[in-house]
């Protein structure tokens, strides 16, 4: 592999891993009848009724949790996978603590 790919991918790494525990984390609440921390909620999208589009819904998942990706990395700076995975766990934690029941 291209030396440069070796080093963009280690460079995304830790993001990535941020991510994917905000994307879990997104997966929990919607699981439990939580409305989780989502961008297009805010802008008024559905995404929570029974009407609501699963490729919608979908890239609404990527979307968020990329969005808590980029806000807890400078704010946790986490030097390890595992911290990565518990700062996106976490953000959409905090995000979600106080939401209501869907449905």
């Amino acid at each position: 592999m291209n030396p440069q790919m070796v080093q963009i991918l280690k460079w995304l790494e830790l993001p990535f891993f941020a991510w994917l525990g905000a994307f879990t984390l997104y997966i929990l609440n919607r699981h439990q009848g939580k409305q989780p921390f989502s961008l297009f909620r805010a802008l008024n999208i559905d995404v929570l009724t029974a009407t609501a589009r699963p490729f919608t819904i979908l890239i609404d998942m990527v979307l968020s949790s990329a969005l808590g990706a980029l806000v807890v990395m400078p704010l946790t700076s986490p030097n390890t996978v595992a911290q990565a995975i518990i700062a996106g766990l976490g953000m959409t934690g905090i995000l979600a603590a106080h939401t209501k029941q869907t449905g």
